[in-house]
């Protein structure tokens, strides 16, 4: 039983670090992105984790059910039985506490799953129906493991962030060097600033500038994961300055020093893994350091982006961190973060003045390829309205919005409509916005239950009033914060099998209720 769960640990460690790399199979290629199945790696990775995951929790049951020991323990457990430097609670075979608020979560992603498999049965289009459901349930499965495993929710973000920062790298010498290259092991298509499709900046006739794309899909999509990434790395760095060092374990190695006992981050114990086999040390003066040069690099490449959705993001979250931390009276994290948002304004105003012709270009509506996106966008909202006119109550599918408004157009062209203007299928994306794109798809109770998620994830971070969350508020409310605001200019956290998958990897984070862990 050991095995299997530090099997499913190290596996979930190696999931979030290989989530941006989209290594797939195409099992039918659509005239689209939303028309194609395909099989990723992470899928297989995904698939395998949750079905070790079900044996584990057989093992437990049976282990309980046989030696008489009740599953659910003493909601008073002191903060005492859990390790400070692992994060992990010491008690051999329990995995998750807090059942009571899990329940009402999972009453809630019920009630939306519940209504995408109703909505299969309103598609024009069911395999792509059936296919998008079966992507949102792996997002469910994905949720299920970061609430329940038994995992170092610190080593979790490390490992995420390592996969970010690999990506930002990426993302970097893609705009500095103006190229791309195509890797079918990574995931990756090549975008050529000269090739029609390729989202770039264009600031004079013919003059194009390849916008940062990583190994994601698109730009916006990238930036999005950039924005998560970089509000995590803040959080970080301002929790790290409450330690004067810091020991962090990586399987049988150990960096650094001892952590300090009494700390804002953990009250508790410092306590020793019993597993460890040696005491060698590598010396770290401070992972502050490290954190920051992330942080910088990861706001390079989202500069490099050109995403505005990502840029508003991440400024509205640094705002909601800010004004949290000054209705708590936190000075020290005021201070820190002040700190951090100088020397970035910095970093920005050195970019700027480097590319300001480019910045500004995406700033302003007078470019031609700015007027054409924000034509498209303003189309797209009063198409998904009409559409949800429609189809109010159980939508029109999910996965099926891009179809049903091709088939819309045609069906209109061939009546001869006076504003028919149909198009290729290709030509057509969701919504960006996307609280319209689940109303549109799921109907008006799917959305219901969407945004009940929310609500539902920012209430605990509001009303746990014990140590560990209190410290970890303004964390939590500013990514959930910066997600929502993306929520409203963009659709891939809904439409996209990256977005899905990050979207229940944010909140299942978010959502976690195991005092003792960090962020």
């Amino acid at each position: 039983m050991k095995q299997l769960k530090t099997t499913i640990e190290y596996g979930l460690y190696l999931l979030v670090f290989l989530l941006p790399i989209q290594t797939r199979w195409i099992i039918k290629l659509g005239e689209s992105e939303y028309g194609t199945v395909s099989l990723y790696g992470t899928d297989m990775l995904l698939i395998i984790l949750i079905a070790l995951f079900v044996v584990l929790k057989f093992q437990i049951s049976n282990y309980h059910r046989h030696s008489g020991i009740p599953q659910r323990r003493d909601k008073k457990q002191t903060p005492q039985h859990r390790c400070a430097t692992t994060g992990q609670v010491n008690s051999k075979y329990q995995i998750s506490n807090s059942k009571s608020k899990k329940i009402k979560i999972w009453w809630i992603v019920a009630g939306l799953e519940l209504m995408i498999f109703i909505s299969i049965f309103f598609a024009d289009d069911k395999m792509i129906a059936i296919y998008k459901y079966g992507v949102f349930l792996l997002g469910i499965g994905l949720f299920w493991l970061v609430l329940g495993a038994s995992y170092n929710k610190l080593k979790l973000i490390y490992c995420f962030l390592a996969g970010i920062f690999l990506q930002a790298t990426l993302g970097i010498w893609q705009f500095l060097t103006q190229s791309s290259f195509a890797c079918k092991w990574l995931g990756m298509a090549e975008h050529g600033a000269g090739e029609l499709g390729t989202s770039v900046v264009e600031i004079s006739a013919g003059e194009r500038w390849l916008r940062a794309y990583g190994g994601l899909d698109h730009p916006n999509v990238f930036g999005g994961l950039l924005v998560v990434g970089l509000l995590m790395t803040i959080g970080l760095i301002v929790e790290y300055n409450k330690f004067k060092t810091r020991k962090f374990v990586i399987s049988n190695l150990k960096f650094g020093e001892d952590v300090k006992q009494e700390s804002d981050f953990n009250n508790m114990q410092s306590c020793k893994k019993e597993s460890q086999i040696t005491n060698y040390q590598l010396p770290i003066t401070s992972i502050k350091y490290l954190l920051l040069t992330s942080y910088f690099l990861l706001l390079t490449s989202l500069f490099f982006t050109f995403s505005r959705g990502a840029w508003l993001g991440l400024i509205i979250g640094i705002i909601a961190m800010l004004a949290i931390t000054v209705v708590k009276k936190n000075l020290l994290a005021q201070k820190k973060l002040l700190e951090i948002v100088l020397i970035s304004s910095a970093l920005i105003f050195i970019l700027f003045s480097q590319f300001q012709n480019l910045a500004l270009t995406r700033l302003s509506n007078g470019a031609r390829l700015e007027i054409k996106s924000n034509s498209e966008r303003i189309n797209s909202y009063q198409d998904s309205l009409e559409m949800i006119k429609d189809n109010w109550l159980f939508g029109v599918g999910i996965g099926n919005y891009t179809g049903y408004n091709a088939n819309l157009a045609n069906e209109c062209q061939s009546a001869n409509c006076e504003y028919a203007n149909a198009k290729q299928k290709w030509y057509y994306q969701p919504v960006h916005n996307v609280f319209l794109l689940v109303w549109a798809e799921t109907g008006i109770i799917g959305l219901l239950f969407f945004i009940a998620l929310l609500l539902c994830v920012m209430r605990y971070a509001l009303c746990d009033k014990t140590n560990a969350e209190s410290r970890n508020l303004n964390i939590k409310i500013s990514i959930l914060t910066a997600t929502t605001i993306m929520f409203m200019v963009d659709h891939w956290w809904w439409s996209l099998h990256f977005g899905v998958l990050l979207f229940w990897l944010v909140i299942g984070l978010l959502a976690t209720f195991k005092k003792s862990e960090n962020l």
